[in-house]
């Protein structure tokens, strides 16, 4: 349901409407009630809200609006065992309080983010800096005389110790570090 709230001068037939009664009007569907409403206790929700939430006043538009929807929602539940004024006022504490945990949820989620994006980029970094490095090894393996390179896989890479390997090794570690490192 979308209620629009225009603030416009009230009639003067309806200032002698109590704040209740337009409150209990709004719970029977009376937009123009709403409205009255409104004009009535905009001013009063806006300095609780800017007292409530520390917010700036675009939100605090946001809230009021908010507020004044919730109020024609949820008219039909006034019991009149108060003011208008201090149930509208009710109202508006439920709204600032949903408003500040959701800043604070979406504020904390934010950071989460953050903090996830900055290790998966320091992971990015180092896997790519490992394939940089992969890449350098096989290239270097590559341009090894066959002999020399199955002696290096043999040595280095699979761990068998072995007497042609094992004379070999120095000078082949040495020649692929050289090339790729």
């Amino acid at each position: 349901m979308t209620v629009r709230l225009v603030s416009q001068p009230p009639p003067p037939e309806a200032i002698s409407i109590s704040d209740e009664d337009l409150l209990r009007a709004c719970g029977r569907g009376d937009a123009t009630s709403l409205g009255q409403l409104f004009d009535r206790l905009h001013h009063g929700v806006f300095r609780y809200l800017a007292r409530l939430s520390g917010t700036d006043d675009r939100d605090l538009d946001d809230l009021v609006q908010t507020t004044f929807v919730e109020v024609f929602r949820s008219a039909r539940r006034f019991s009149g065992t108060s003011s208008a004024k201090t149930w509208v006022l009710g109202v508006a504490t439920n709204v600032v309080r949903h408003h500040v945990r959701a800043e604070m949820r979406r504020k904390r989620a934010t950071e989460e983010l953050a903090e996830v994006v900055g290790r998966a980029r320091h992971g990015l970094d180092v896997l790519v800096d490992q394939r940089r490095q992969l890449m350098r090894l096989a290239q270097a393996l590559a341009e090894l005389p066959h002999d020399e390179r199955v002696a290096y896989v043999l040595c280095v890479i699979e761990g068998v110790p072995g007497q042609r390997g094992g004379q070999a090794r120095p000078r082949v570690i040495e020649a692929v570090t050289g090339r790729c490192c």
